[in-house]
């Protein structure tokens, strides 16, 4: 890792050329840079925290050529370093527009046309990552612009643009990735690896520990990831921080490790990768896969990681009770190099406030061997206002196993009801080696209704946060005893 001077030019391939970042531009996001000094206003600022879309770009690696999907709102222009940034004015022109452009056009796919730039990117993104476009399904259409808003209700005439897009792409002869900018075979594909004295990038634990030695103050010189939640600090309160480390290009903490003891998966590791983990062969979690489908959107799992997820300390945050019903464990290491381990059900200390110490930051989360029963036992239901791309009013997740008619293992993990995370470790042991019988099941969601004190706030009230906790334990229990049940957990 360099510590360049905040004085010398640094550089961002934007389309097919390079463009100039000013000096100490460490709070700079990556949509205001393109829009203000790359005069790249195709790109739209809407609600500016990564909801709505707008703004969406694509990041493709310089040396893999790995391409995503990316809220230019929320994503800090220094860490596209070494990436090429797509906008919406590089993917086609007006005498050879790309496929999903004429698609939007001859199916009156825009309306107002604020939204347009957001959805066509998304829309070219996902052709850039589907192995098969002609086998397409229009879930997979819904899924690939769940992170877009059309204000104007666009929807239906969207989506066929979809379908007709990935049908040309799909019979044209130039594969997805060619219709894409293209940049010299001759540019430095390694320019990147350096940073600023005030955007620190290193690329080893090593280096990272010796930045911390230098007491980093969380609110004035953070350690960012993807910054799905911390950017907004920037976006929404206008904060300016003194400067970042960003440690997303340290390879050691975005490995996925399976042994025959034990998953261990890097902070840093993506929601969207931890996605392709749990839904291929051999690591297969249902219940992880469906939540991960509805955490954020896109272009947040794109950049958020489970790393970030866990140390925000939210209390509605996702990831927490997954892995308090898997009984995970997390890796904290100190800028000496010194690890300790900690249960994830006991790392939240109070709202926004965890036991990550200050010269800390979590390395590793540690969670069951996939081989285990635990991922075929999982149960984890999220209630919202939308079914994609909304935060939990609330999150449950439970392992209950069977052993005959009793209970025989047992883990039940709330989020989104108190100011923590939480794990009901008393309601556990009250229901092993008991029969799932429904005076049981009914005493359980009484002793719940009676344990939990729920929050009121935008999101829901007490009230109904108390009632929809005790449905979802229900319907666990119902679960696990064989008996089957109808969704609760789908927006109505």
């Amino acid at each position: 890792m360099t510590h360049a001077s905040d004085t010398r030019p640094t550089t961002l391939w934007v389309n097919s050329g390079q463009q100039t970042l000013p000096a100490h531009s460490h709070n700079t996001s990556l949509l205001l840079f393109l829009r203000e000094h790359c005069l790249s206003t195709g790109t739209k600022e809407g609600c500016g925290s990564g909801d709505c879309g707008a703004c969406t770009v694509i990041l493709r690696d310089l040396k893999t050529g790995n391409t995503q999907s990316v809220n230019s709102c929320i994503t800090p222009a220094l860490a596209a370093r070494g990436q090429q940034v797509v906008t919406i004015e590089g993917v086609g022109s007006i005498d050879a527009p790309h496929p999903v452009q004429s698609a939007m056009v001859s199916e009156h796919g825009s309306q107002c046309g604020f939204c347009t730039p957001g959805f066509v990117m998304s829309m070219v993104a996902e052709q850039l990552s589907a192995p098969t476009l002609a086998e397409r399904t229009r879930a997979d259409d819904v899924r690939a612009i769940s992170g877009n808003l059309c204000r104007c209700t666009g929807y239906r005439p969207i989506l066929t643009a979809a379908r007709q897009a990935n049908e040309v792409v799909a019979t044209s002869n130039r594969p997805p990735e060619q219709w894409l900018p293209n940049i010299d075979a001759a540019v430095d594909r390694d320019e990147s690896a350096d940073g600023t004295a005030s955007y620190c990038m290193p690329t080893t634990e090593q280096e990272l520990q010796a930045l911390l030695k230098r007491s980093l103050n969380a609110n004035t010189n953070p350690l960012i990831a993807g910054t799905t939640d911390l950017w907004l600090q920037v976006s929404q309160n206008y904060v300016d921080f003194e400067s970042v480390v960003d440690i997303t290009r340290i390879e050691s903490l975005r490995a996925i490790d399976t042994t025959r003891d034990a998953l261990t998966i890097g902070a840093c590791a993506t929601h969207g990768e931890l996605l392709s983990f749990f839904t291929t062969s051999g690591s297969d979690c249902p219940a992880i896969a469906e939540i991960l489908l509805r955490f954020g959107s896109p272009q947040i799992r794109n950049r958020g990681t489970i790393g970030g997820n866990l140390a925000g300390g939210s209390p509605i945050a996702d990831w927490p009770p997954l892995l308090m019903a898997l009984d995970a464990h997390l890796t904290l290491t100190n800028s000496s190099g010194m690890s300790r381990q900690i249960r994830v059900a006991d790392f939240f200390k109070d709202y926004r406030r965890t036991e990550l110490r200050t010269d800390e930051y979590i390395a590793r989360i540690h969670l069951p061997s996939i081989d285990e029963d635990a991922y075929r036992t999982l149960r984890a239901y999220k209630i919202s206002k939308r079914e994609e791309d909304d935060i939990s009013s609330v999150m449950a997740a439970f392992d209950v196993r069977m052993q005959g008619e009793a209970v025989s293992h047992c883990r039940i993990a709330y989020g989104g009801i108190a100011a923590t995370p939480i794990r009901l470790e008393s309601l556990e042991q009250s229901l092993l080696g008991r029969a799932l019988t429904n005076a049981n099941i009914e005493s359980a969601c009484e002793q719940l209704r009676s344990t939990i004190k729920p929050l009121t706030d935008v999101r829901a009230s007490a009230d109904y946060r108390r009632a929809m906790s005790a449905s979802l334990l229900k319907r666990a229990l119902l679960d696990a005893r064989g008996t089957p049940v109808a969704r609760l957990d789908h927006p109505t």
